[in-house]
């Protein structure tokens, strides 16, 4: 036995010394075989995948390619730390990524532009260091307390206006109620989403747990589904085959990229091909639709519930197996890959779906409960369009930026952060408005550094804009919540009508 086990050692050293190149590791993309770099190692990770908190799907975001930014951006040094040291090191990445040097003005110029993006990526991984050694990811609870002060009031006058409303047939009470109501689920999405990276507690299991509550309980959406489309979006933003925020075909076509429909690597299914009279005038209707954008949300938790179910026999009975099957496109021809949703264990399922049955059995009797149809559809719809503010203000950081093939920012050939800039836009307010916002109109700072807490995104600007203009290479933007609408409105007029005109011809 000993000497199989320093045979086996012996065989590892070796293995992790080899020189991978950046053509072989671009190769292994595919659940059969991932390989990820990190920090100027390659990892096999293909075992990982199935295993992986943050689901198969992010990483495959990242699947040959050097995963470095994304990782130190979205976990705890100490979780990298713990994991790595588990997974299959397979080689090493050249030192120098650039070409040989050439006499060519073209490639010198490249090169150097690839040197400073390389070197902002350092600095900014430096930055992660600092607000760590800082005390900067250290959990803050205090601020919480007040938060659920607030969340307890907007519940009770919501659900007290929309009661007063309807039996004294007063349709000012059931407006207040309601907008209360919208606030109360603005605010407890604001909890849900630091729970959901882990940033209330900072112990994953127990914010999971919380997450039922705050989530699921109090909200009516799904922490697990949320979670799931919620990471692959830190980890490709914008990409047009991974992002599922970007992915409304036909609803919507935020860049010309969807226009013919692609397959959704997130949804394992090619996006209906868009409709030349709606995109025309998705700009028109934007707002309308993000009004009832909630009731989506509640049929995807649902269906994520089903898809996941761990006593369907359909899905995968394996928790460490990854599964796929290939996809054709009926009209082109074109196969692609579908991942298997792993199921969750059956006891966090069963919460997940009790949690869940608890908000639908409460919310259902009392809007009953009011006894008067015209309140009561009022009640519903202006207590859900509130809460659609949130839908309008994260799709305003991302809808008129840059998009990219793959993610984040792969087919664009920039590094990590540089993408978060060109692909992200912060909401410029001043700090009274943050209980508005909740802290995520700084949607740049959050995508950096993820495990920030809300409280601290904006005096992390300073941080960021200094990095930034240091190297010049691509500026934050920053414009006010109503500039940032009206450029949505533009962005989704223009692209509508350049897409409708293409269909159009195509006809």
């Amino acid at each position: 036995n000993n000497v199989v086990n320093k045979s086996s050692t012996k065989s590892s050293l070796i293995s992790a010394k080899r020189v991978v190149s950046w053509e072989e590791l671009n190769s292994k993309n595919t659940v059969d075989e991932c390989w990820i770099g990190y920090r100027g190692k390659v990892y096999d990770v293909t075992r990982w995948l199935a295993k992986h908190p943050g689901g198969l799907r992010s990483i495959m975001s990242t699947a040959g390619k050097d995963a470095t930014s994304v990782m130190i951006s979205l976990h705890a040094p100490e979780t990298l730390a713990k994991h790595m040291k588990r997974i299959r090191q397979v080689g090493i990445l050249p030192k120098e990524r650039l070409t040989a040097a050439s006499s060519s003005t073209e490639c010198t110029e490249q090169a150097l532009v690839e040197l400073k993006q390389q070197q902002m990526e350092d600095d900014f991984a430096q930055l992660h260091d600092f607000f760590d050694r800082e005390g900067w990811y250290e959990r803050i609870m205090w601020p919480y307390a007040f938060v659920f002060m607030r969340i307890a009031l907007l519940w009770t006058l919501g659900l007290y206006g929309m009661k007063r409303g309807a039996e004294s047939d007063n349709y000012g009470w059931t407006c207040l109620g309601s907008a209360c109501l919208g606030f109360f689920f603005q605010n407890v999405a604001f909890v849900g989403h630091d729970i959901g990276h882990g940033s209330v507690t900072m112990c994953i299991a127990v914010d999971s747990w919380l997450g039922l509550v705050i989530g699921n309980l109090w909200t009516g959406i799904d922490m697990t589904w949320w979670k799931s489309t919620h990471y692959v979006h830190h980890s490709a933003t914008n990409a047009l085959d991974d992002d599922p925020d970007i992915q409304h075909s036909p609803i919507f076509c935020f860049d010309p990229g969807f226009e013919a429909g692609r397959f959704s690597t997130y949804h394992g299914r090619f996006l209906p091909q868009c409709i030349a009279f709606l995109v025309k005038r998705q700009h028109l209707y934007f707002h309308i639709v993000m009004a009832f954008a909630r009731f989506n949300l509640y049929i995807q938790s649902i269906l994520h519930l089903i898809q996941t179910c761990p006593f369907r026999t359909t899905t995968t009975n394996a928790t460490n197996t990854t599964t796929s099957t290939t996809v054709t496109d009926t009209l082109t021809g074109e196969t692609r890959t579908k991942y298997a949703w792993h199921k969750p264990p059956a006891h966090h399922w069963l919460a997940s779906v009790i949690s869940l049955t608890g908000f639908y059995a409460f919310y259902i009797n009392f809007f009953l409960s009011l006894n008067n149809l015209p309140h009561t559809a009022l009640a519903l719809l202006l207590s859900h369009a509130v809460a659609g503010i949130l839908h309008v203000q994260i799709l305003l950081s991302h809808v008129a930026m840059d998009y990219c093939n793959s993610g984040p920012g792969h087919s664009q050939n920039v590094g990590y952060y540089q993408w978060q800039a060109l692909s992200t836009m912060d909401i410029a307010c001043h700090p009274i408005m943050d209980w508005f916002h909740g802290g995520l109109q700084f949607q740049l700072e959050h995508h950096m550094f993820p495990r920030l807490p809300r409280w601290r995104l904006r005096k992390a600007i300073p941080h960021v804009d200094e990095i930034f203009h240091k190297y010049n290479i691509v500026q934050p933007v920053r414009i006010p919540f109503l500039t940032a609408n009206l450029q949505v409105l533009s962005h989704l007029k223009r692209v509508g009508e350049q897409v409708a005109s293409c269909l159009n011809k195509q006809t």
